[in-house]
């Protein structure tokens, strides 16, 4: 497990919104995604101070690490399983799960 006190994430997580990522390119995102990202996000009248993006090839978190330090309304996985975080279920792709007072999105 990440240390609580380590900054693993981009964007300040002001709305408790977590998505994560796999990627065995960069830190936290590819460039073109991190663009796209930033175009979804100013379409929802939200940027990236919004959000905290994690990388889980590099950092190894559970759910439970996710609760207690970003306390996610929303989480969007993309290329990851919800296994990786280890929640106690699968979700189909493009499917919503909603789960401890959280919704999960699998894409």
């Amino acid at each position: 497990d990440e240390p609580a006190t380590a900054k693993i994430f981009l964007g300040n997580n002001q709305k408790n919104i977590a998505i994560l990522v796999r990627d065995n390119d960069a830190l936290y995102i590819k460039d073109e995604w991190l663009e796209t990202l930033g175009k979804l996000l100013e379409a929802l009248s939200m940027n990236l101070a919004d959000v905290a993006i994690i990388n889980l090839v590099r950092h190894s978190i559970n759910f439970s690490w996710l609760q207690n330090n970003l306390h996610p309304k929303h989480i969007f996985l993309f290329d990851a399983e919800t296994q990786q975080i280890e929640l106690p279920f699968a979700i189909p792709h493009y499917q919503v799960q909603k789960y401890a007072g959280c919704i999960i999105y699998l894409y």
